[in-house]
């Protein structure tokens, strides 16, 4: 609820360059997107037309990669 990451695995390490040891409990969620992205999404998964309350599935966006850049990804979670 806090925006913690808890898990990041190998695809999220290579696409980023950061690694799980950086990320997990030690980013927010915020860290990883531009602007007011994580908050977004937040209330995208609390949403009804992307998969349901609780759920996001397929949602296209960016992630901030270590070196500053942004990394187009295709997301879901819940």
């Amino acid at each position: 609820m806090q925006g913690s990451i808890m898990l990041f695995n190998r695809a999220a390490e290579r696409l980023t360059g950061f690694t799980a040891k950086e990320v997990v409990r030690q980013m927010s969620a915020a860290d990883l997107y531009p602007g007011d992205t994580a908050k977004q999404i937040m209330r995208l998964i609390h949403a009804r037309e992307h998969g349901g309350p609780g759920r996001l599935e397929s949602f296209r966006t960016e992630l901030r990669g270590k070196d500053g850049g942004l990394v187009p990804v295709l997301i879901s979670a819940a």
